[in-house]
């Protein structure tokens, strides 16, 4: 059972961290190309 929750906390920081990282990027390339205002990821 610990070893479940250790998985399932593992696994919200991997998603936590990876939509971090789509949105942090997709903020650099909206500031590096200001002709792009759609936002894709919502």
């Amino acid at each position: 059972m610990k070893s479940r929750i250790g998985e399932l906390i593992a696994g919200g920081f991997e998603g936590f961290r990876h939509g971090f990282v789509v949105r942090f990027s997709w903020l650099v390339f909206c500031y590096s190309f200001p002709d792009t205002r759609a936002d894709p990821v919502g």
